[in-house]
């Protein structure tokens, strides 16, 4: 591996370590200004994240890709292989752990936190119509009035809902 391939792996496992800071710092479900601004940030990540996967899978098969025009596969290898599209996967992704691993675990993160900011945006969703609702008067939310009509001759009662006063 070249040393700006080390580097670069350096450079998405500190990507990976900040990802999943903010994850593991989920701010209090009751702190909607800061949940606010926790889901701006992490949302802004998710981007730069969704470029670092796509250059992380470039970086592994290129590197695959090299493996392979270099006969870097020894002849015994090729035989257990035996033209396997998934064992020739496992043998590549064994022979580059790092490239592999830091690519998968981009790839990871990236499906999780879709995840989680789609819940997160369902649960705000519901935190502001709770605020909402929390906030109206019962006069506001149109109390239930019914009143009974007067007795009809089959002895059942009818209810009608009061009309709008304004």
């Amino acid at each position: 591996m070249t040393p700006e391939q080390e580097k670069q792996i350096e450079k998405w496992q500190l990507t990976c370590s900040t990802i999943e800071g903010y994850v593991n710092d989920c701010p209090d479900l009751t702190d909607m200004d800061w949940l606010l601004k926790w889901y701006g940030e992490v949302h802004t990540h998710l981007i730069y994240l969704g470029n670092e996967k796509a250059a992380a899978e470039i970086a592994y098969k290129k590197k695959c890709a090299s493996d392979l025009k270099s006969d870097v596969i020894p002849a015994n290898a090729w035989a257990y292989i035996k033209g396997s599209s998934t064992m020739l996967n496992q043998y590549l992704a064994g022979i580059n752990p790092e490239l592999y691993g830091v690519w998968q675990r981009l790839e990871n993160l990236a499906r999780s936190l879709e995840i989680i900011l789609s819940d997160m945006r369902t649960l705000l969703v519901n935190l502001r119509q709770t605020e909402n609702r929390d906030n109206q008067t019962a006069k506001d939310q149109g109390r239930d009035e019914r009143k009974p009509k007067p007795a009809q001759s089959n002895g059942q009662r009818e209810y009608v809902w009061p009309t709008e006063q304004r």
